[in-house]
């Protein structure tokens, strides 16, 4: 076997080594993909449940309930409750 026959068959096998790399690769990038969307699912969930949670607070229930019946003798600090509750619904659903 000449010097030349040896370094066709170490081509060949370093070809066959990319290409094995880049399965790899790209199997490692499918994997990194849905763990990173399982990530920002779990981060979603997480957010609404703060905020499902934060409206079930003793205060939170009580102005909620004056708000429906349209109490209209509310102080300007729970307006701003109010506010920053929906606001916070609204960027969580928007997302």
């Amino acid at each position: 076997m000449s010097l030349s026959d040896l370094a066709s068959i170490g081509s060949l096998v370093s070809g066959f080594a990319v290409i094995t790399t880049l399965v790899f690769l790209l199997f490692q990038m499918r994997q990194t993909n849905r763990n990173q969307q399982s990530l920002m699912q779990q981060g979603r969930a997480a957010r609404w449940v703060t905020i499902l949670l934060n409206r079930t607070t003793p205060e939170m229930t009580n102005l909620n309930s004056r708000l429906w019946e349209g109490d209209l003798s509310l102080n300007g600090a729970e307006i701003h409750a109010s506010i920053a509750q929906d606001a916070a619904t609204f960027v969580v659903y928007r997302r």
